[in-house]
């Protein structure tokens, strides 16, 4: 991977305010560099993920209660850094890594919670009302 692909080049929308209050949307490109592992697919960081878990007893010592309890602290990372412009590619890997937690401790994949997330969504119809879908008959 060159050095130029480690670079996020995304466009991302902000809203900016002057010093008279006038709020306006702004597109910022996002050019942090970002530091991945050249050798690892998305199962194997799922794998090291999971063994990660089990190294620090992470699946027999905790409960599904306390990992969605530690799911909600990321989720407010997440929340906090949305609202300042900040970098969330490590809140949103937080979350996975603690949903990961949870699907292994059920005895599910990776795989299978989003091949039914796939199968219940893919059909679905709606419109977007303030920024958000809603799905038909809500």
């Amino acid at each position: 991977m060159s050095e130029v692909d480690k670079i996020c080049k995304r466009k991302v929308v902000h809203t900016l305010e002057n010093a008279d209050g006038y709020k306006q949307p702004a597109v910022v490109t996002c050019t942090h560099k970002i530091e991945l592992e050249e050798c690892c697919s998305v199962d194997q960081y799922v794998k090291n993920i999971i063994q990660w878990h089990y190294d620090r007893n992470l699946i027999d010592g905790s409960t599904d209660k306390d990992q969605y309890l530690k799911l909600i602290q990321e989720a407010g990372e997440l929340s906090d850094n949305i609202c300042k412009g900040k970098n969330i590619s490590d809140d949103i890997g937080d979350m996975v890594v603690v949903l990961l937690n949870i699907a292994e401790r059920n005895g599910l994949s990776l795989q299978e919670c989003l091949a039914k997330a796939w199968d219940d969504i893919k059909d679905r119809k709606g419109k977007m009302i303030d920024g958000i879908f809603v799905k038909e008959g809500d």
